[in-house]
């Protein structure tokens, strides 16, 4: 993965597998880490916002608390990489390996993100987690549940403004 990540290998993908989905005149990259992204990001509201970055607590709770505020009513938030709900884990594990990258849970053995678990655990509370997906739906001044994502999140892009404009953060 470092070798593909220091000689552009995961990004060429990315850019061939954009212009494969026929979306690249909808969808603009901003390729800088997600904090001075959002500098220039701050004053514009979206309807998907899609976290996929480090997954330190530290930097998972920034992106939530980031982006979150720039999400339009009624818009989802969702990102990868949540394998385990803080609720499923050793509490005190998680805690003191929250910025690590992968572990394993003492009490199920199963490896996971604690940085990622903890954070969105400390931001939403439970969110909708399908296979390590995760996905919320912002409702004025709290988060909802999207409990079918054939239902809900196919809809989505017919019902807002996602088809007109994605952006896209590469941390």
């Amino acid at each position: 993965m470092r070798h593909a990540l220091k000689n552009d290998a995961i990004y060429s993908l990315f850019v061939h597998n954009l212009g494969a989905s026929g979306y690249e005149r909808v969808i603009r990259t901003v390729r800088m880490p997600s904090s001075r992204a959002f500098e220039q990001l701050r004053s514009e509201k979206f309807g998907l916002i899609y976290i996929d970055g480090n997954h330190s607590y530290s930097i998972v709770l920034e992106d939530l608390q980031n982006y979150g505020n720039l999400l339009e009513e009624g818009g989802i938030i969702c990102g990868d990489d949540l394998e385990l709900q803080a609720s499923e884990v050793d509490q005190d594990m998680m805690r003191s390996a929250r910025e690590k990258d992968c572990i394993a849970d003492p009490r199920t053995g199963k490896r996971y993100h604690p940085g990622v678990s903890g954070a969105i655990a400390d931001y939403f509370g439970s969110v909708s987690s399908f296979d390590g997906f995760w996905v919320m739906q912002k409702d004025h001044d709290r988060w909802l549940p999207v409990r079918d994502m054939r239902s809900e999140v196919a809809e989505f892009p017919r019902n807002t403004k996602i088809h007109e404009r994605l952006e896209v953060t590469i941390r």
